[in-house]
């Protein structure tokens, strides 16, 4: 069954991850499942400040702080993740076969490869990342505890 919350996360989703036509259309999908459940008054099917879906825009990444471990394919590095990420996880739990460790999440099974980052995202979510996106997309943040 749908709710409000349904169409609220497809929101967020689409304002903070899809571009102009996707947006558009998943804005018009949250703005159904809003009729649906009786709540139109209250929830546009666009965003006053959203730009129009033709315009082409320039963004930066919002600067946030997440926790990461680089997983290095062995048991003992499948260990150390399935302690860090404890209850997090949906169901609690996680396969290492091959090297390869799958993480059972919401969005359903996310696999990770010897070299991948598991993030901790800013709602406490879990997630693999490859290499090449953690790198381009991620810096070490400065240690609280260092500053002055």
């Amino acid at each position: 069954m749908l709710t409000e919350f349904d169409s609220d996360y497809l929101r967020r989703i689409a304002a903070g991850c899809l571009p102009g036509l996707h947006r558009d259309r998943v804005y018009g999908i949250a703005y159904e499942i809003d009729k649906a459940v009786g709540r139109t008054e209250d929830a546009p099917a666009v965003p006053d400040d959203a730009p129009p879906a033709s315009a082409v825009g320039r963004y930066v990444k919002r600067p946030v702080i997440i926790e990461a471990l680089r997983y290095d394919g062995t048991v003992a590095g499948s260990i150390t993740v399935l302690d860090w990420i404890g209850d997090a996880a949906p169901d609690g739990r996680a396969d290492n076969k091959g090297g390869i460790l799958t993480i059972h999440t919401l969005e359903g099974d996310m696999v990770a490869s010897p070299g991948d980052w598991i993030i901790r995202g800013v709602q406490g979510e879990f997630y693999p990342c490859k290499p090449d996106i953690f790198e381009a997309t991620y810096q070490l943040a400065p240690d609280p505890t260092q500053e002055a």
